[in-house]
């Protein structure tokens, strides 16, 4: 099991972070470290503005101790939250003022709207999970308000006064008490019918429901979720036929698959009906392979999409096919299902993309060549593809090309991704090394890496450099 509730309050050089906590657990070079509060060396950094590179931060908040976490402005207000003691995790999470961080602030929620992080979950921190026990029902309270206090109190450099006060001011505005009776309150309610619907859900927990029914089973789902068959869609209709009828409809390879299930009872529907002959297709077998490898079974998952593609080729068990050789290692084969896929279809750009990855992680440039010269061109100009284009350019020696695709304003970049200043970097090496008549190694790749600074637009560092 896995949560946190994520809090976004600007960011300013006179906003800090508070925590009933005298240790945090934070992100080093060399993996987690752990460090005393407030300061680490020189640095103060539960102002977030006083952090170069990206930064999060676990309060360790001791068990017999209320849980809360505030960010304060230099007048002495801003938001605190506080939970129930089953959320005990704390977290303070800045982008760092690196241009790294400065841009992608910028990126996600536009010029001038720079922020921070404040969070709460069920573990420590945000790199385990909690094993949960079935048939189990873990509930907490979350509170959320208008913290005010002595600026000069909040913002001391002596931590325990600091956090003490803000605990004073949130103890007073809701004792831990009364938010413990509001749990029990709040529980009743949850646990009782709604009186009026405000929002249908998707239809799987109706669907669920329908197949607890057909199989003689209890109802799974409690009175507090009224999942009625009026929300089941279409992403719902084949797994329903396959409940009702007994046959998972077989459809075109050129159209999606449809959502995938991998619940026990669905893998024995689908097995029995495959058995039967009645869903013995392309579509029966790829699914029941997506099963089997869900579960644990490698052999049985290719087997199954083994017999997908010799019923009919498709893109999609093919290209599954690819996952498997990739994993075990055999590059060479996990490239040629690709191709298999590619020239299977159908020609989207989420195909497109993996294959051309593969492609270019294992520099077979000429048949990266090959592929983009025979992608459509709404696939060729997709931004994950001209990625790809730009690497290939690279190994060219077409910098003009690269230089054309780095210009492009990227929106799919991916947290942690330094696609674009890696190969801005590789562009600046080539650039040196034909001026100056040098050879690209090491030496030079460090070389250009301390002192040259991608674009602000195509650089996403969440580290830089100098912090590894």
């Amino acid at each position: 099991m896995y949560w946190w509730t994520n809090i976004a309050p600007p960011q300013s050089p006179d906003r800090r972070v508070l925590a009933p906590a005298d240790t945090a657990i934070h992100n080093a070079p060399q993996g987690m470290a752990l460090t005393d509060l407030p300061r680490m060396g020189d640095v103060d950094f539960t102002y977030s503005t006083n952090i170069h590179s990206a930064k999060e931060m676990f309060f360790r908040v001791p068990r017999d101790q209320r849980p809360w976490i505030a960010c304060v402005d230099g007048n002495g207000r801003g938001i605190v939250q506080t939970s129930t003691p089953r959320l005990i995790g704390r977290k303070f999470f800045a982008w760092g003022k690196s241009p790294g961080g400065d841009r992608w602030q910028e990126h996600l929620m536009g010029p001038g709207r720079e922020y921070l992080e404040i969070q709460a979950g069920l573990a420590r921190t945000q790199l385990e999970s909690i094993p949960m026990p079935a048939k189990t029902e873990w509930t907490w309270t979350e509170a959320f308000g208008l913290l005010e206090a002595d600026p000069a109190l909040l913002h001391s450099p002596d931590w325990p006064t600091a956090c003490s006060t803000a605990e004073g001011i949130l103890d007073s505005m809701l004792p831990s008490a009364r938010l413990d009776d509001l749990h029990v309150e709040f529980g009743s309610v949850g646990q009782s019918s709604p009186e009026e619907i405000l929002a249908l859900a998707d239809g799987w927990g109706a669907l669920e429901r329908l197949r607890a029914a057909a199989a003689g089973e209890p109802d799974p789902i409690p009175p507090a979720l009224p999942f009625a068959e009026s929300e089941l869609g279409p992403d719902q209709q084949q797994w329903l036929s396959l409940l009702r009828d007994g046959v998972l409809p077989e459809h075109d390879t050129m159209v999606e698959p449809g959502c995938y299930m991998i619940q026990p009872e669905w893998q024995s529907l689908l097995e029995k009906s495959i058995a039967a002959g009645r869903s013995d297709h392309w579509l029966g077998w790829l699914h029941l392979g997506v099963m089997k490898l869900e579960h644990g079974d490698v052999e049985g998952a290719r087997d199954a999409w083994t017999r997908s593609v010799a019923k009919k080729p498709s893109g999609w068990a093919y290209r599954n096919l690819s996952v498997l050789e990739s994993r075990a290692g055999n590059i060479e084969a996990a490239c040629d299902r690709m191709r298999e896929a590619w020239e299977a279809g159908p020609p989207i750009v989420a195909l497109a993309q993996e294959y051309a990855d593969l492609l270019a992680r294992t520099e077979r440039w000429e048949t990266l060549r090959e592929l983009i010269a025979s992608m459509p061109e709404e696939v060729r100009s997709h931004e994950r593809l001209l990625l790809a284009s730009a690497k290939l350019a690279l190994h060219d020696g077409d910098l003009d090309r690269v230089a054309e695709v780095l210009d492009h304003e990227f929106a799919t970049i991916r947290e942690g991704e330094i696609s674009l200043s890696d190969i801005w970097f590789s562009m600046q090496e080539r650039l040196i090394a034909d001026r100056e008549g040098i050879p690209i190694d090491d030496a030079l790749r460090a070389r250009v890496r301390r002192e040259l600074t991608p674009p602000r637009k195509i650089d996403f560092r969440m580290i830089t450099e100098d912090q590894l």
